[in-house]
């Protein structure tokens, strides 16, 4: 099959596989796999990534975020690593917003009647959506290709699959996420180090605050995300622009969210 892809396309096609594991690492049916060793695989969707966010906004969980991050990279060559599909949802899981409001990814197995029909309450609403714009600020800006799942900017809910399939809300978008979806598409648009170019590390990841350094000969952006409710304090070197906000810092920082700082 790849083989004939790679002919068909001029060897432009990329090849993407569904596996939900560490690629590099899956043992099925008693054979450990090669998917990443030519022949096969040009990258995979990062379900492990996804689990790892959706640990750390809901658990605050900073450890196990910033380990996976450290293990795929490491595990995975860098052509892999700079085409991974990163994925928050996707028709086979619970839609991202309703984990979020609900607060567990094992969020129902109710009666399919009851699914179809169950929605979040305006609270529970309003914390998914912080919730989201935290998570999907995170998955804009590892290394990786975002994958966003329609609806998710545009704040469709639902359990999990065909619940997960809800049309789009055409003139009924949730304005809050889509204007930042859009910030983080011109944020990727306008900044080559979060492409195949820029390089990648780990920071920091200590009990709910992960941070991370985006960069390549020129440029350097340090994303620092907070899954806590209380403020955390970041210690900076120089001079820095939140590119969600505009706003300058120096010295220190210390978001309630998460913040995406280029270097001055």
């Amino acid at each position: 099959f790849c083989g004939e892809v790679k002919k068909t396309s001029g060897n432009e096609a990329v090849i993407i596989g569904e596996v939900w594991e560490n690629a590099a690492e899956k043992i099925a049916y008693g054979k450990r796999r090669s998917y990443l060793r030519g022949g096969q695989l040009d990258s995979v969707m990062n379900y492990p990534l996804r689990t790892a966010i959706l640990d750390f906004v809901l658990q605050k969980n900073a450890r196990v975020l910033g380990d996976t991050l450290k293990s795929l990279y490491s595990s995975y060559p860098k052509t892999v690593s700079d085409s991974l599909m990163n994925i928050l949802g996707t028709h086979d899981t619970e839609r991202a917003l309703t984990v979020f409001g609900k607060g567990s990814s094992e969020v129902s197995w109710e009666d399919g009647s009851v699914l179809a029909k169950k929605r979040l309450s305006e609270k529970e609403m309003a914390n998914a959506i912080k919730r989201m714009i935290l998570a999907s600020s995170i998955q804009y800006t590892v290394y990786g290709v975002p994958s966003l799942y329609y609806g998710d900017e545009a704040g469709v809910e639902g359990y999990h699959d065909p619940f997960c399939r809800l049309p789009y809300p055409w003139g009924r978008e949730n304005e809050k996420l889509m204007a930042h979806y859009k910030k983080l598409g011109e944020i990727r648009e306008e900044n080559r180090e979060l492409f195949a170019s820029g390089e990648f590390e780990v920071l920091s990841a200590e009990v709910a605050l992960v941070a991370y350094s985006r960069y390549n000969d020129s440029d350097e952006i340090v994303v620092i995300a907070n899954a806590a409710k209380t403020k955390a304090n970041y210690e900076l070197d120089g001079e820095w622009k939140n590119l969600l906000s505009g706003r300058a810092y120096t010295g220190s920082v210390a978001p309630t969210s998460c913040v995406i700082l280029k270097r001055i």
